[in-house]
């Protein structure tokens, strides 16, 4: 009987026949020999494209001028009048006081802030102004996940019900509710909100983890005391716009909350600032008015804090100058000290910066790209020398047993 022959042409057939091929690792496959000149010709290749870009790229992050101060434990070391810091102290700092809540820094700026012109000359800004935090996880999965979509978009959402689970433990604000009051033995703390009133179905606005720890300490612009020589300085104020500093695809997610349009006498009993916004902002201490009702879709810095970063250590852009650079000489800051980093033994920082064509300052990539090339430049420099020290003639795949065997022409034969 004949054999019947099976049909190959159609799609489903050639799947078949690949994915039979595929089970069985028959596949075509590429089964390079590595040969000396093989192998030096990648590293070599390898080498000379990585180490350029990597000078490059540290060439460019070094020619960043940056200035930060690390303020921590200024609540703890600083007095109450102007005075040098103690030894081990961010060397930035010229003085610093500590008074009734607020730290006052003198820096120093080595360097006017500016981002350098093709010919060397300090030319126009932008000039950034950071924070940067160490010790706090953003990237934790319950921190990332916790927020309302549709609450911080501005929609209506009537009750805390409403809300997306993944804001507890600080969705529900009514004390009776909250998993945020509930206590080791199961009770619940009717204070929860101090002397705040929250009415039946009320919630935190905004809602989850990732709002609750919004970055709170107040910044004051900083003011130019004098120059590094002591001269009177040719500008006292340095301003910083806090528009511009987010994405504008991010800014366009968030928007003003209709409960301004559907229900704004409401707000005081049924909208609730976050825990922590309550203790840090003295705005919120008796909850939302009329007046001070945010617009998260106008506040950039937050719409920046939402965005988790990655790492332990990062920073926020805060503040931008668009139209000056920042002359070297000394400055001084207030900043109201709310933002508690000592509850996960971090550290805050202010960070005054420019940027390059390849952006903000870091060295981490550079020195990757360089250490990479360099390790593959001297893999090829060591092949070349054992190549010719130690000179070995490449096997013939022909001679090997298993081949011999299946010609006929094998050991034993």
């Amino acid at each position: 009987m004949a054999s019947v022959q099976r049909d190959r042409s159609t799609p489903l057939a050639l799947f078949a026949e690949w994915r039979k091929r595929f089970g069985q690792q028959d596949l075509a496959s590429w089964n390079p020999i590595l040969s000396p000149r093989f192998a030096l010709s990648a590293f070599l290749i390898a080498g000379i494209v990585l180490l350029p870009i990597g000078i490059g790229l540290l060439v460019a992050s070094n020619s960043i001028a940056e200035t930060r101060l690390d303020y921590t434990q200024c609540a703890h070391l600083a007095p109450p009048t102007l005075a040098p810091p103690p030894p081990g102290i961010d060397a930035t700092i010229v003085a610093w006081r500590y008074v009734g809540n607020i730290c006052t820094i003198r820096f120093a700026v080595r360097e006017p802030l500016s981002p350098p012109s093709y010919d060397g000359t300090i030319g126009a800004s932008p000039v950034f102004f950071y924070i940067r935090i160490s010790g706090m996880y953003q990237n934790h999965h319950k921190m990332v996940s916790s927020f309302d979509k549709h609450q911080l978009a501005g929609d209506y959402i009537v009750t805390a019900a409403s809300l997306a689970p993944e804001c507890e433990p600080l969705r529900h604000a009514e004390c009776a509710k909250s998993r945020y009051a509930a206590t080791a033995n199961g009770s619940y703390d009717s204070a929860c909100n101090g002397a705040i009133p929250a009415a039946p179905g009320a919630q935190y606005y905004p809602c989850g983890l990732l709002a609750n720890s919004f970055f709170t300490d107040v910044i004051t612009d900083p003011v130019c005391v004098s120059d590094l020589a002591g001269a009177p300085c040719a500008t006292e104020r340095y301003a910083f716009s806090t528009k511009g500093l987010a994405w504008p695809h991010d800014v366009a997610v968030y928007g003003r909350s209709q409960w301004l349009v559907h229900n704004a006498s409401a707000i005081p009993t049924q909208l609730i600032p976050p825990p922590q916004w309550q203790r840090s902002m003295p705005a919120y201490a008796s909850g939302y008015n009329s007046t001070n009702f945010p617009d998260l879709s106008a506040d950039e810095r937050f719409i920046g804090w939402m965005m988790p970063a990655g790492m332990p250590t990062f920073r926020k852009l805060w503040g931008r100058n668009d139209t000056m650079a920042m002359a070297a000489g000394i400055y001084e800051v207030s900043i109201n000290d709310y933002f508690d980093v000592y509850r996960f033994s971090g550290t805050k920082s202010l960070v005054y910066s420019t940027a390059s064509v390849l952006g903000g300052k870091n060295t981490y990539i550079g020195i990757g790209y360089t250490a990479v090339g360099g390790y593959a430049l001297a893999f090829a420099v060591l092949i070349v020398v054992l190549y010719i020290a130690f000179p070995r003639k490449m096997g013939d795949h022909a001679l090997l047993s298993w081949t011999r065997d299946a010609r006929g022409d094998g050991p034993g034969r």
